[in-house]
């Protein structure tokens, strides 16, 4: 096993399960964990030691006398076994030791191969917990210094499910702003909260490959055990990113990140954002897309953009649009981290629930004053937002001037330093990991002399069906188009004029126009976003929903076999042939694909009637195909036999 490779968590109703995870000082992973590499520790001349640590059976039953062997391996930088040094064993919460279950023996010392064993053995007990059995390195001078931990899951056999909301991670950083290099910077993660639990692991990265968790403290920062306050000193000017990773008593995670910048440097750092595109639930296995394209730089340009998507996966330089696709149920932290052309960078992270169920929120706001001025505190409520199955449990704004911000109540406020139009982006998350998404533009001073314009779509079916913007329900392959008539800037005196339609499909399409079509190639559901721009450069955007699904294909039927007999040859013989008993249940079958069998061309038609001749030179049986093709592009297939028998 690799240093901070892990193995994966197994939770089965009426079992315990144990699961080794072979890192330092990072207990508390469940199933899908990306757990950061702090870096292994430094022993004498510099070398690096590092403890794995493994259970084996790796599933007991619970409420037993059931017994798993827990092996711990102590290793050098080169991956060779550490012997004679002393090992203990002892069961924790995560940070302090507890008694549930037992250990055969606590105190081992390693063999040659750096090996140290002891049994684990499941309590009589009907309380549902979590335990982590934790090996520490007793033999001076590293005593207490070096630990590693296994997560063991356990649960009655005949108790409830567990069920484990996640903990919400949430810092600020003390020290105000600007940030020299060496100064000592504080940041403050007590905000972090577990609406069902506690949370008792702060894991700290500063982006400078330092970090600091609460189990060790790295050079440069203040002691940190377990606190959620702690130090750092950057040694160097740059833009980095600060992750704070909290993870509860059941092994639950959840991430927060911001961008700091320290020294001097020049320019403005970006601001980073993305949508989901495809709406959930999401499963296993399922491609979603992802849209960074509202990401801005205000004195600048974005170069790239960097996707981590909490699985220990990640695409460098991806572009604004990804897809990605998750093997294992779970919550996932996915970031977007965007660098300028003056190397900056900002970041934006949001969970994703895969393997969830329920009904998608619905996002809705309103800000008061409609119009501010600048300088002018804007209040954004967000109350009107619902969840038919749950509750809205977080609310992040975007507000368009490079600013954004998460709440976990629905009032925001914020203050825009110059005029203009500024497009608010308003992302609502429930209880299941779902989301909803609604946009709005705040005019900022100059009410009255030039508005920004008004966006507006209607989708119109390929039978005629006008739709206002979404949901809509299509079929793979079925052609709709989009129509922006109905946008306007008749609020400016005198009216403006729209110059550009935008329109973004979800599926890495763009397209300009005031009417266009497309056609999905995938099943999912897409959010389709128009900008319009007038003859000011003032922008509006709005919003509509593609549900895109295979639909049902038709039914060919190319009629009955058919025969020929006492025919005098050679003779060319015509066959008549009606694929008329064709049907589609849910539209229309647009054309009919005959093969004849004899090795003449194919003919396309739009009507079912065909007739064909034939040439007889002799007794011959030609297998006859009809493909039908219908209004979603869809096909089918039947056969029928032609006997043509010549005397």
């Amino acid at each position: 096993m690799k240093p901070f490779e892990k193995t994966k968590t197994v939770i089965r109703g009426g079992i315990l399960a144990l699961a080794a995870v072979s890192l330092l000082a990072v207990p508390g992973c469940k199933r899908g964990d990306d757990v950061s590499d702090p870096g292994p520790p430094t022993g004498p001349s510099g070398k690096t030691y590092f403890i794995t640590i493994t259970a084996s059976p790796s599933v007991l039953p619970s409420a037993t006398n059931a017994t798993s062997t827990i092996t711990a391996v102590l290793r050098n930088y080169d991956g060779s076994g550490v012997g004679n040094q002393g090992l203990r064993f002892e069961i924790t919460d995560g940070f302090n030791t507890i008694s549930v279950g037992s250990l055969s023996t606590k105190n081992q010392t390693t063999d040659a191969a750096g090996v140290a064993r002891t049994t684990y053995t499941v309590p009589q007990t009907d309380i549902e917990t979590y335990v982590w059995i934790r090996a520490t390195w007793t033999t001076a001078p590293w005593t207490e210094e070096f630990w590693s931990t296994i997560p063991v899951s356990l649960r009655f056999k005949d108790g409830p499910p567990i069920t484990n909301e996640y903990p919400l991670a949430s810092f600020t950083i003390v020290t105000p702003s600007p940030y020299d290099v060496k100064q000592e910077i504080t940041f403050d993660g007590k905000n972090s909260v577990d609406p069902d639990g506690v949370v008792i692991k702060y894991v700290w990265d500063f982006g400078d490959k330092k970090a600091v968790t609460s189990f060790e403290t790295m050079e440069n920062e203040s002691p940190a055990l377990n606190q959620p306050i702690v130090t750092h000193k950057y040694q160097l000017a740059g833009s980095y990113v600060v992750t704070l990773k909290v993870i509860d008593n059941l092994g639950a995670y959840d991430v927060d990140q911001q961008v700091i910048l320290v020294g001097t440097l020049s320019g403005t750092a970006p601001t980073a954002t993305y949508t989901i595109v495809t709406v959930g639930p999401y499963l296993p296995e399922q491609v979603i897309t992802f849209d960074g394209t509202f990401s801005s730089d205000p004195d600048g340009a974005i170069r790239r953009w960097d996707w981590d998507w909490g699985d220990g996966k990640f695409t460098y330089n991806g572009g604004r649009i990804v897809t990605h696709s998750w093997k294992d149920v779970g919550q996932y932290p996915v970031t977007l981290t965007v660098t300028d052309d003056s190397g900056l960078k900002g970041i934006f992270s949001q969970n994703l629930l895969i393997g969830g169920s329920g009904t998608a929120p619905t996002a809705s706001f309103f800000f008061t004053p409609t119009n501010p001025s600048k300088g002018q505190q804007v209040v954004f409520d967000a109350s009107a937002s619902s969840d038919s199955d749950g509750v809205v449990r977080s609310y992040y704004w975007t507000w368009g001037d490079g600013g954004h911000d998460t709440q976990s109540v629905p009032q925001a406020y914020h203050t825009y330093g110059n005029d203009g139009n500024y497009f608010v982006l308003l992302t609502v998350t429930d209880d299941d990991g779902l989301q909803g998404i609604t946009t709005a533009t705040v005019p900022v001073g100059g009410a009255g002399d030039v508005n920004a314009p008004t966006a507006c779509f209607v989708f119109v079916t390929g039978d005629g069906i006008t739709t206002a913007p979404g949901p809509i329900d299509v079929f793979v392959g079925e052609r709709i188009k989009y129509d922006a008539s109905c946008s306007g800037d008749s609020d400016d005196t005198p009216p403006g004029i729209i110059m550009t339609w935008t329109w973004m499909f979800g599926d890495g399409t763009v397209e300009h126009g005031s009417i266009v079509t497309h056609a999905y190639a995938a099943v999912g559901i897409y959010n389709v976003f128009l900008t319009v721009m007038d003859d000011e450069g003032l922008n509006d955007v709005t919003a509509g929903q593609v549900t895109v699904s295979a639909g049902d294909p038709p039914v060919a039927n190319a009629g009955a076999d058919q025969s020929f007999s006492t025919l005098a040859c050679p003779l060319v013989q015509l066959v008549s042939f009606s694929g008329g008993s064709s049907t589609d249940s849910d539209g229309f079958i647009v054309s009919y694909t005959w093969d004849f069998g004899d090795g003449s061309p194919t003919v396309t038609a739009g009507t079912p009637s065909v007739v064909h001749s034939y040439t007889v030179t002799g007794d011959v049986t030609y297998t006859v195909t009809l493909t039908v093709t219908d209004d979603d592009g869809l096909t089918d297939v039947d056969t029928v036999t032609v006997l043509l028998d010549c005397t």
